[in-house]
């Protein structure tokens, strides 16, 4: 086996995940209390990072009216606190949306998914859409994570009146 020494300053990112690593502890020499000082090498150990996995919309072009159900998945020992918010606000934009179900999480071993069911009331295709975000909070120790997706909501053109900006006798061609 062939391992690099590398030391860890800073947050760990998500693509560090599954990494093979060894901790190393040097201890040292302390002649007042007759310790020489050492180091200890730990076995293999495969990192594990809580963080979410995925992100999915049941629908990311629906059009106003439909129910659109994001789930937000997520790895942990323990499950985080979910949260779904949109466009850098603290919940979903009821401009756009319309809450039909909160979310609901479900637990299997270590992956966490967090359901939530929202209906677009309104359409935000003229400005490009939306963005969606989940965030999974593992408290204060171990962090955040976040992930984000983009519904745009169209009109549903089989209910909107179409006006002509003519005449009734002005015929068009």
């Amino acid at each position: 086996k062939q391992w690099y020494q590398r030391r860890v300053r800073g947050n760990l990112k998500t693509d560090e995940d599954g990494l093979k690593v060894r901790c190393n502890i040097a201890y040292q020499a302390d002649a007042a209390n007759n310790f020489f000082g050492g180091t200890v090498t730990s076995d293999d150990m495969v990192l594990k990072i809580a963080h979410i996995t995925s992100l999915t919309a049941s629908d990311v072009g629906p059009i106003k009216g439909a129910t659109i159900t994001l789930t937000c998945i997520a790895t942990g020992q323990t499950a985080p606190n979910f949260k779904f918010s949109s466009s850098g606000r603290k919940t979903i934009d009821t401009t756009f949306y319309q809450e039909v179900q909160a979310t609901a999480v479900t637990t299997v071993g270590t992956t966490h998914t967090a359901k939530y069911v929202t209906k677009a009331i309104a359409p935000n295709v003229l400005r490009s859409g939306q963005i969606i975000d989940c965030e999974a909070d593992y408290g204060r120790a171990l962090g955040r994570s976040e992930k984000e997706i983009t519904v745009t909501t169209y009109y549903d053109c089989s209910t909107v009146e179409i006006k002509s900006l003519n005449p009734a006798d002005n015929k068009t061609t």
